[in-house]
């Protein structure tokens, strides 16, 4: 298994992230020599993370208390945000007026914007210090990759994700659909969509959907890379969305909802209620990452297929996430020693546990905590064959925001898909030149 997961993962080779710190500002500072604990003053870390609400509670009541024993010189003060995309716009903001948290949840998305801006600390100097503890070697080559810059290492990459179709299986037994096989195709989801969506009372209103739909980019982005499409170049300079892939992909997706009518669509990127409707049976299947389990485990019994194979092959999208801390904190030795923690193999293995993401550790990756649930877990790694790394410049968060807007616009037939991506083309190319 862990030839296998090597080989998925580890697609580039990162050379040098331990060689001799270049000098350069935002470098970490040499640690000061260790003293014994009990001498070292207490300080107090300001901690801010967007996560689901069942790891926010395990945070509050378990692991930071756990923490804090190991570490009695260091208090921890955690804010949560359940909003992203509100998440990230405070960071900002808090940063440029010098009022921002000491270590903060990132994720890939947002990371050449935080680092752009300077708002991130290097952490290659430490890494070097404490690398027999650190074990770099433990974590996948390309997710060390993302998470550097001008050949500075910035976050330890604590976990990732590669969204995948989980089905609720009771329903299907109920209906007696066949679960879904390895190379179905959008044809043959559709058609599976259409047997799981059903009135049941005869009162002329669905009350079991196929699928299930929010306005949220990541949710179409499989469609959209399955079909062939882009969302922009690589380089960041020019919008692709627009393209015949990107319209054909969009079409089919909307589709689902205005002319099909097999999805349930949930307003906005992350409605409250998203879970709900999957766990309570209105909806049989829904796009999500192995992150997110930690919101159904022990609720429903469920299995995870593949994306199915658009015009050009399966779709997927990548991202990672890990911790990072703030260039301007005022105990960066302490915020160091946190980051560690979080990042350690212990504390992966509690986040896998509950239904976390997929680990950044390797070691943690091969493990029973991942594999053994649901059924066809292997499929989380295998995914990472077909998915993109999304394209994510430095102001992808009003990239995300502007089509998550235009999809729901397009989901209320408010929009035709032509229209929609035509007024997101000329938004990207706006947001891409002022960047």
């Amino acid at each position: 298994m862990k030839k296998l997961i090597s080989s998925a993962i580890a697609l580039t080779l990162i050379g040098g992230l331990l060689g001799c710190s270049s000098g350069k500002d935002g470098a970490a500072p040499a640690a000061a020599k260790k003293e014994p604990e009990a001498k070292k003053e207490t300080v107090t870390l300001k901690f801010a993370v967007q996560h689901s609400a069942p790891i926010v509670k395990k945070y509050e009541e378990e692991w930071i208390p756990m923490f804090q024993k190991e570490h009695p010189n260091i208090k921890i003060e955690m804010t949560p945000d359940p909003d992203k995309i509100a998440y990230f716009q405070r960071m900002k903001t808090q940063f440029a007026t010098k009022k921002n948290p000491d270590i903060i949840r990132m994720t890939i998305e947002e990371f050449p914007n935080f680092v752009q801006s300077g708002a991130l600390l290097s952490i290659q100097d430490y890494v070097k210090k404490d690398s027999a503890e650190i074990k770099l070697d433990d974590f996948a080559p390309n997710l060390l990759k993302a998470f550097s810059a001008k050949d500075q290492l910035y976050i330890l990459p604590t976990d990732w994700n590669s969204t995948v179709i989980h089905y609720n299986k009771k329903i299907f037994d109920e209906m007696k659909v066949p679960y879904p096989k390895d190379g179905w195709t959008w044809d043959d989801f559709l058609e599976t969509a259409k047997k799981l969506t059903v009135d049941k009372n005869g009162d002329g209103k669905i009350d079991q959907y196929g699928f299930l739909v929010t306005d949220r980019l990541f949710s179409a982005a499989p469609f959209i890379y399955g079909a062939g499409g882009k969302f922009m170049t690589d380089d960041f300079s020019k919008a692709l969305i627009n393209s015949p892939e990107g319209k054909e992909a969009l079409q089919y997706y909307v589709d689902l909802v205005q002319k099909h009518k097999v999805a349930m669509r949930l307003p906005g990127a992350n409605p409250a209620n998203m879970f709900d409707a999957f766990v309570s049976g209105q909806a049989a299947m829904v796009s999500l990452p192995r992150g997110s389990i930690v919101n159904i485990l022990g609720k429903m019994e469920f299995d995870i297929a593949h994306n199915p194979k658009g015009p050009k092959g399966i779709g997927g999208v990548f991202g990672i996430g890990g911790y990072a801390i703030m260039s301007n904190t005022k105990h960066p030795d302490e915020a160091w020693t946190f980051m560690k923690w979080l990042a350690s193999k212990e504390q992966q293995a509690r986040m896998t546990e509950i239904g976390g993401s997929v680990p950044g550790r390797l070691s943690v990756a091969n493990s029973d905590a991942i594999l053994k649930y649901p059924e066809h877990a292997k499929i989380y790694y295998d995914e990472t064959k077909y998915v993109t790394l999304l394209e994510t410049p430095p102001a992808f968060s009003e990239i995300e925001a502007t089509f998550n807007s235009e999809l729901g616009l397009m989901f209320e037939g408010k929009k035709t898909v032509d229209n929609g991506l035509s007024y997101i083309e000329g938004k990207f190319n706006e947001i891409l030149k002022k960047k």
